[in-house]
């Protein structure tokens, strides 16, 4: 048991916290086989930082310097692999293939007169316009990506304080504020406060049960007795996950808990069975309460395992795997129960009083009264007890499943502010992904394909929840064309 106990606080400091929205949502369903296709050709949005700058016009010189200066500090950065912002609009003039920027410049060597211009063309630019800058001027983004081989959280934190830092010097002096959001920062917001609530759901339940313990025992050595073995049970669980991979995500963080209430209640029938047998040879007392309860705590434990166990049959990856370590976990945590509790309870820590095997501190109170009337009227406690379930069964059928990115993160949070402010000013962050495809013999280069993605761009900005799509048909837009006819631009892309 010592073996497995070290082996298991070794595991232990191998376990990881989950840190992968698109892995909440794993299964086996032809949308997330499609959603995966989607990120692996164009990316799911989860290295995507995206920073709100608010000025009162950020097309001001001294605030378009001073995003340029953040855009070129991003893009040479280690670990940014892509940097987009105003800066990256491209206009209608070219130089043989390239087309020029939009914004020359902000130097004393740009006039007035051509910055003007530029703004006016980025107020009309299709490419800008909602997307990057607001109508009314005071909002822009910068999306900065990050580099998809740099996922270890300590990089994306290295390489957030690195943006913070690049922002604040950029922006000083101009009257510019800036705020950082997007899935990478939201995404080390919720580590954090799931590392946070891991420690206190486990810290919380471990003191719970101790109290509720010593309020049915009122002696120091047994509550040891009964909370140990369920702590050892949930030190060997996750010390199992740890050795095995399997991170903590938002739903198994749940599990010290979980088990700490199924060892507990165990341990508590055992530690009852040996109060009233210890009077005389307590080694025998304490084995003979695992020989003549272990089966019968076996049968419990097998019953709840099934009760997990069947969660294994979802085709959600998430709920399937919780399902399968709390099954395990509940069979480690009964294995710890039948083997530390007599080694406990034969120590110092089992020694009896003449009262300790009576319920006595119970005696006479609000419990002996309740189960007195149940005894009283059992036909009314079923019928009670029937009526109610089957309210609760009603209850229970209108809830509806539910997910929100930021349903971890206090409503103070920065990043969850700056999100909602891109959701009023540019439509919502992350971006709503739509796949069009065609034939492998058809090229995109056709009328047909512009007509198939107007209608799609038609079918969104119907839709209440989406807006200002984006797509190829937007880049055919942005360039000089004959009479509005995209078709004539066709051989430019």
């Amino acid at each position: 048991m010592c073996a497995a106990t070290l082996a298991a606080f070794a595991g232990m400091a191998q376990l990881e916290f989950e840190d992968s929205y698109r892995r909440i949502f794993r299964s086996s369903d032809a949308g997330y086989l499609r959603l995966e296709e989607i990120a692996s050709q164009f990316g799911a949005g989860e290295n995507d930082c995206v920073v709100l700058v608010e000025a009162d016009d950020v097309l001001e010189r001294g605030v378009l310097r001073a995003r340029r200066e953040g855009h070129m500090a991003h893009d040479g950065m280690p670990g940014i692999e892509a940097v987009v912002s105003i800066h990256s609009a491209r206009g209608r003039r070219r130089v043989g293939r390239y087309w020029l920027p939009v914004l020359p410049g902000e130097g004393d060597d740009v006039s007035e007169e051509r910055l003007v211009a530029a703004r006016e063309e980025l107020r009309r630019h299709p490419l800008v316009i909602d997307r990057l800058l607001s109508r009314d001027g005071e909002a822009t983004l910068l999306v900065v990506r990050l580099d998809a081989e740099r996922q270890a959280i300590e990089d994306v934190n290295a390489s957030l304080e690195e943006i913070h830092g690049v922002l604040r010097e950029a922006v000083a002096g101009t009257g510019a504020k800036f705020g950082l959001t997007g899935l990478p920062v939201i995404r080390s917001e919720t580590i954090g406060v799931l590392k946070h609530e891991h420690a206190v759901i486990s810290f919380a339940g471990s003191l719970l049960a101790s109290g509720a313990s010593w309020l049915l025992l009122r002696r120091f050595g047994h509550v040891v007795i009964v909370v140990t073995p369920a702590m050892l049970g949930i030190v060997w669980t996750l010390g199992l996950m740890g050795w095995a991979g399997q991170p903590l995500g938002m739903i198994n963080a749940v599990l010290p808990a979980l088990l700490m209430v199924i060892g507990l209640t165990d341990a508590m029938h055992l530690l009852f069975h040996f109060r009233r047998e210890a009077a005389g040879d307590a080694r025998r007392a304490a084995f003979g309460s695992v020989a003549e309860l272990g089966r019968a705590c076996l049968l419990t434990s097998i019953t709840t395992c099934i009760g997990f166990g069947s969660l294994m049959a979802c085709r959600d990856e998430t709920i399937a795997t919780f399902g399968l370590w709390a099954a395990l976990g509940v069979v480690l945590t009964f294995l710890a129960v039948v083997t530390a509790f007599p080694l406990l309870a034969v120590s110092r820590l089992g020694r009896t009083s003449p009262h300790s095997a009576e319920f006595s501190s119970f005696r006479g109170s609000a419990f002996e009264r309740l189960a007195q009337l149940v005894t009283a009227r059992p036909g009314s406690v079923v019928v009670g007890s029937l009526v109610v379930c089957l309210a609760s069964a009603a209850a229970a059928a209108q809830l509806k499943p539910d997910y929100s990115f930021t349903e971890h993160m206090a409503d103070s949070e920065p990043p969850r502010n700056v999100l909602l402010k891109c959701e009023r000013r540019f439509g919502g962050v992350p971006l709503l992904q739509v796949a069009v495809s065609w034939p492998e013999e058809q090229s995109l280069r056709v009328a047909e394909m512009l007509e198939v993605l107007a209608a799609t761009h038609a079918a969104i900005e119907r839709n209440p929840m989406a807006s200002h799509p984006t797509s190829f048909l937007t880049l055919l837009e942005s360039l000089p064309n004959v009479d509005g006819d995209l078709r004539t631009v066709l051989p430019e892309t």
